[in-house]
């Protein structure tokens, strides 16, 4: 398995929780993490989620919609994150270029070439799973998909989505504490270092000292920023959201709980609104679909076939036993995610025959802030 980094990294932190809880067995064996690296009795709808263990208090319509935005988010960042190039900075490792989320979902919906983003579909795990209602969980890349997105979830939960008619509200006030409930949740799903993993790479994470913590760098953003302006809309994503981390666990002393607060700046939102659209348009379905055209044509241009089924579980998606996980920058998840970028020698080969957008069509409705009509 090759070439994905947020494939390696899912599939890397998975691995570690599997020897740390023991989830070979008992009483874990159908607890927090070990019951979705287990799970093999049916097919997981997009629209559920059977792993958490908390009922989160959305609404059946909203919740189908974030749930399957999830996947979306997904399959979106890793495709974004192989258009991103390694070079060194002074804190390690960053993921830069001239390709930014917006620019990347610009072309996506487009189904235009440009010259920012050289997306190569091939080293993508996911790519197949954008209009999937449903995932096998018979495959590591399922399962390692599926641990995205109940991340991507638990963030969702700690924005404090409500819904009010047509409206959303993202709750940013500080006492909500969004890195600690975060922090919190994954903790309890599956533990403090799983968790920790989470905040220090998809957050922008200072120690007690005011110190940077992060060990994946992506240039003048986050994860978080980008799965919250893929939720809010484009150039709206939370840009000044810092998790701090509080209190250490000590060698020879007593034991201090780690704690992770939330620290923004005093120009900080508190709360953001969005308007959905009153028409009758299934914006997600419409991102998916014209996602799914972007792949096909992709690989077209590059003179080969989209694959469309990978249940054999051969080629690229197949995870081989035995792998070694560290020993790379840094050592473990992020060192396995971005070691893999060697064996494609960071190349983006990745040429695409332009066409024109549809004007009017659901492909520019699609670009809109909040893909989602709820039902009051």
């Amino acid at each position: 398995m090759g070439g994905s980094i947020l494939g390696n990294f899912m599939n890397s932190l998975r691995a570690d929780a599997e020897k740390r809880k023991h989830c070979n067995k008992e009483p874990n064996l159908n607890e927090g993490i070990c019951k979705l690296t287990n799970y093999l009795d049916r097919p997981i709808s997009v629209s559920e989620d059977i792993f958490s263990a908390k009922d989160e208090g959305w609404s059946s319509s909203l919740r189908n919609f974030l749930y399957g935005r999830s996947r979306s988010i997904c399959v979106y960042l890793e495709l974004w994150l192989t258009a991103l190039e390694l070079t060194s900075a002074a804190r390690g490792e960053i993921l830069g270029g001239n390709c930014k989320y917006k620019d990347f979902k610009e072309e996506v919906v487009s189904g235009r070439s440009g010259s920012r983003c050289k997306v190569d579909v091939q080293l993508s795990h996911w790519r197949n799973f954008v209009q999937r209602s449903s995932l096998s969980m018979s495959q590591s890349y399922e399962k390692n998909l599926q641990l995205c997105m109940q991340i991507v979830r638990e963030i969702y939960k700690g924005l404090k989505i409500t819904q009010v008619g047509r409206t959303t509200k993202v709750n940013l006030k500080q006492e909500h504490n969004i890195c600690g409930n975060v922090y919190k949740a994954l903790t309890e799903w599956v533990d403090e270092k799983f968790a920790e993993e989470i905040l220090k790479n998809w957050f922008s994470t200072e120690d007690s000292e005011g110190k940077p913590m992060n060990t994946l760098q992506v240039a003048g953003t986050d994860l978080f920023e980008v799965i919250s302006e893929d939720l809010i809309g484009d150039d709206a994503g939370i840009k000044d959201l810092k998790c701090k981390c509080e209190g250490i666990k000590g060698v020879g002393i007593q034991s201090i709980e780690k704690k992770f607060i939330t620290e923004k700046t005093q120009d900080s939102i508190t709360e953001i609104v969005q308007h959905l659209p009153s028409e009758d348009v299934t914006t997600e379905d419409s991102l998916s679909s014209t996602l799914q055209e972007y792949i096909q044509e992709s690989n077209i241009a590059k003179g080969s076939e989209a694959e469309t089924d990978d249940s054999s579980g051969s080629g690229p998606f197949t995870v081989s036993a035995g792998v070694s996980w560290g020993g790379m920058i840094g050592g473990g998840a992020v060192a396995v995610a971005l070691g893999s970028l060697g064996v494609y020698g960071m190349t983006r080969i990745m040429t695409r025959g332009g066409r024109v957008a549809r004007r009017g069509s659901k492909y520019q409705r699609a670009m809109g802030s909040v893909s989602y009509t709820p039902k009051p």
